[in-house]
């Protein structure tokens, strides 16, 4: 029997090799991530062509590759959505797509085999993605990818934000806020409580799509202000070293509180 969850829109949605799927949810975060890679990839390849002394390599962490391929919505998973966003692009690139399922980890070896400079880790993520991020070299530029089923491990990834010859590599993470408010009672922590717990100076974050109960969003930090808002996109700046960027407030206070805390607090809807 296969095991089913709630969508986003709070029908019932298959969950297959331990990932709930929906058309709308998948297919929304493949085109999300998509152009948010493209924009930070160019960004990088940029900066790279500026500084010639720094490693001019593109490099990525994929936390929860997954297999590569989304059966059941015909679509990309995160690895080759990468790969073929840096191919694109024209970078040099090294990238390591961890996965701990080992029917996954067969299908995603058979999907990248074609590409140049990348490793399936058939390992858990809670060491393994450390242990490659402190393998990198000096001002290393790139991105860690951290798309969970449910909480992302954020020890994980405040251990990667900390090691400090990557105060220029960035964290990625595609989080489920209300999952993370429903087990608030449980672990006493809210979507700020785990920010506070990375060591980044600046949170680009998406606005979730209307009518998404589990509000899922991208939370990008970094330790610079290179990327440009982009509005239309739905993402822009809302944490920088001033504190929250008041046009953000909104968004933030919504992933953040229920709405019963929010009226609470201060009339937010």
């Amino acid at each position: 029997m296969i095991p089913i969850i709630l969508n986003w829109d709070g029908y019932l949605m298959p969950k297959t090799k331990g990932r709930g799927h929906s058309k709308k949810a998948t297919v929304d975060k493949a085109e999300g991530l998509s152009r948010l890679l493209s924009q930070h990839v160019n960004t990088v390849k940029r900066i790279l062509e500026k500084y010639p002394t720094y490693p001019q390599i593109y490099h990525y962490i994929d936390a929860y590759a997954g297999p590569g391929y989304n059966e059941e919505e015909q679509c990309d998973g995160s690895p080759v959505i990468f790969l073929k966003t840096a191919e694109k692009l024209e970078i040099d690139y090294r990238a390591w797509f961890v996965e701990n399922d080992i029917k996954s980890v067969k299908e995603l070896r058979e999907r990248v085999k074609g590409y140049r400079n990348c490793e399936v880790y058939p390992f858990d993520n809670t060491r393994s993605v450390p242990e490659i991020a402190r393998g990198l070299p000096d001002n290393a530029f790139g991105l860690v990818y951290a798309d969970p089923n449910g909480i992302p491990d954020i020890d994980m990834l405040s251990k990667v934000s900390r090691i400090l010859k990557l105060d220029k590599f960035d964290i990625l993470i595609r989080y489920n806020a209300t999952a993370t408010k429903r087990n608030e009672p449980q672990t006493g922590m809210r979507m700020l409580d785990h920010l506070s717990q990375i060591d980044k100076t600046h949170w680009i974050i998406r606005e979730p799509r209307a009518g998404d109960i589990w509000q899922w969003t991208f939370l990008l930090g970094l330790n610079w202000g290179g990327l440009n808002d982009w509005k239309s996109q739905g993402f822009l700046y809302a944490i920088t070293p001033d504190g929250i960027v008041p046009e953000a407030a909104d968004i933030i206070n919504k992933l953040n509180y229920t709405k019963d805390e929010r009226m609470t607090l201060g009339g937010w809807q």
